[in-house]
């Protein structure tokens, strides 16, 4: 039997004063958490926010969802969308970082040409997920 894929997005605030090395550890915690749970997705990092997109097996997605809401890093977590999906648009990675902040461009995943390529594809997309995410880096969601 197939797996049911959902797919939620959500923002929240990264705690003021939150460095590098703060970052750093968060996202390596939550890739082998994810990892575990065979979760793939993505989180954007602009102006003091995040724009986190989760995918995998609906229950694990759900599951996973709730613990970020307890996340000591993150304040104000809002869903702004929780869907069935046919695919994952992540899928090669547990948790990719694309950073609009000079300060953490090193941890950037899509920093190198097929990086890039890969989410340039993803953005060119016309649904509602890339759509949200596009949403999100020009301003548009805060």
């Amino acid at each position: 039997m197939m797996e049911k894929l959902g797919c939620v997005i959500y923002v929240s605030l990264v705690r003021k004063g939150f460095s590098n090395p703060e970052v750093e550890k968060m996202l390596k915690d939550a890739r082998e958490a994810r990892e575990l749970l065979n979760i793939s997705g993505v989180t954007i990092f602009s102006n003091g926010m995040i724009l986190t997109l989760i995918e995998g097996e609906v229950n694990k997605v759900n599951a996973y969802f709730i613990s970020v809401t307890e996340h000591i890093g993150l304040n104000n977590v809002i869903k702004l969308l929780d869907r069935a999906i046919l695919h994952r648009s992540f899928e090669d990675y547990s948790l990719a970082f694309k950073p609009y902040d000079k300060n953490l461009q090193a941890l950037d995943d899509f920093k190198d040409l097929k990086g890039q390529r890969y989410f340039e594809q993803f953005l060119s997309n016309n649904n509602v997920i890339s759509n949200m995410v596009k949403g999100f880096i020009n301003g548009k969601i805060s």
